[in-house]
């Protein structure tokens, strides 16, 4: 994970280029340009949010067809504002976003993003964000998480809306093979991760009836 943070920190702000994107057609290298955004490569840009998606919010979880699990009339995903299972509330007939977005969390923990590879119906104001532009969505997720701090501007309860996230911007590059050649190298880090987070709780779990066994002598070494 350490390594991870790390490594979006440098892909996602091009201070480290992918080999295939680093250097010009003369074979030097690629300079970089000042933004309102800090200092980029030359060959990204700023992506202003409401260019590149339509940014809408979930409602309320459909009552006439809610399950909570998957089957054949209730294919559909339901996702609300939670970080733990990705936010799966249940599963319904109606499909209302797209595959290939992405949500971001509008309550609770404020500006999680995740991204969506099925048709889904987002609950409890949950923001949902469909790519019209030139981002790719999961780079563009990687780049939430990693780089952008969402201010909260309404009172009461806190709470972000569509047209705040819309002002938001994120650094990219123009050329979108990069950007999905950086967002396959941090998914393929996330996969690892998740098979070392098995392998840990399964050693975990092992470690745990070893000392039940060892502990109250119920199994005895051998010397």
């Amino acid at each position: 994970e350490a390594i991870k943070t790390g490594t979006m920190q440098q892909l996602l702000t091009g201070k480290t280029r992918l080999p295939e994107f680093a250097t010009r057609d003369d074979g030097s290298l690629k300079e970089f340009k000042q933004t309102e955004l800090g200092r980029i490569p030359e060959d990204w840009e700023v992506f202003k949010f409401n260019e590149n998606f339509v940014i809408f919010a979930g409602g309320d979880a459909p009552r006439d067809s809610l399950s909570k699990t998957k089957t054949e009339s209730n294919p559909y995903p339901i996702f609300a504002n939670a970080i733990q299972n990705k936010g799966l509330y249940g599963y319904t007939s109606y499909k209302r976003a797209k595959p290939d977005s992405i949500t971001i969390t509008a309550r609770g923990y404020l500006g999680h993003a995740e991204y969506r590879d099925e048709y889904f119906f987002p609950i409890v104001r949950l923001l949902v964000l469909e790519p019209i532009g030139s981002l790719d969505p999961k780079y563009t997720t990687f780049a939430i998480n990693s780089l952008v701090e969402f201010s909260i501007e309404s009172t009461g309860v806190p709470q972000l809306t569509a047209p705040q996230v819309g002002k938001y911007s994120v650094i990219a590059p123009m050329d979108k093979k990069e950007q999905t050649a950086i967002a396959t190298i941090l998914s393929d880090m996330d996969a690892e991760i998740q098979a070392l987070q098995q392998r840990l709780e399964k050693t975990r779990d092992i470690k745990q009836g070893m000392m039940q066994q060892l502990l109250t002598g119920k199994v005895r070494l051998a010397y």
